[in-house]
């Protein structure tokens, strides 16, 4: 015979990374960290609702934002770890030239922009969306 504790489901991992929605429950890490972005954004930093990245809710959207906020950051770090990387190898080359450490600065500039207006700017934000895999 199967013990009960065999049959019951396995705990829930919460992590940054996992889904934003399961079993019906949002993400209580991403809910977390989408309200102290916007505690920080608009408390701390002053930044209007219109301009910044987080929202005040519903609640599925902030569990959006927090993983959307997840995934710039980490394409900002990667891209300036690897920008970074090109600069002091470019310079260990000893021809220094300004042209060559523009380019990588300018499209990181770029990168973050484009970043900012993706955030700034989903489907997931127009009033009345409807979520289809979670209902209040």
């Amino acid at each position: 015979m199967t013990s009960k504790a065999a049959l019951e489901p396995a705990p829930i991992e919460w992590s940054v990374w996992s889904d934003q929605v399961v079993n019906g429950q949002l993400n209580p890490v991403l809910l977390d960290l989408a309200n102290r972005g916007y505690y920080i954004q608009s408390e701390v930093l002053h930044i209007s609702e219109r301009y910044g990245i987080f929202s005040p809710g519903p609640p599925r959207l902030q569990v959006y934002e927090g993983q959307a906020f997840v995934v710039a950051y980490h394409i900002v770090l990667c891209t300036g770890a690897a920008f970074t990387f090109l600069y002091f190898f470019l310079g260990k080359l000893g021809k220094p030239n300004a042209g060559l450490y523009a380019v990588p600065l300018i499209t990181f500039i770029f990168i973050l922009v484009e970043l900012y207006i993706a955030l700034l700017c989903p489907r997931q934000r127009t009033p009345g969306y409807v979520w289809d895999d979670w209902e209040v």
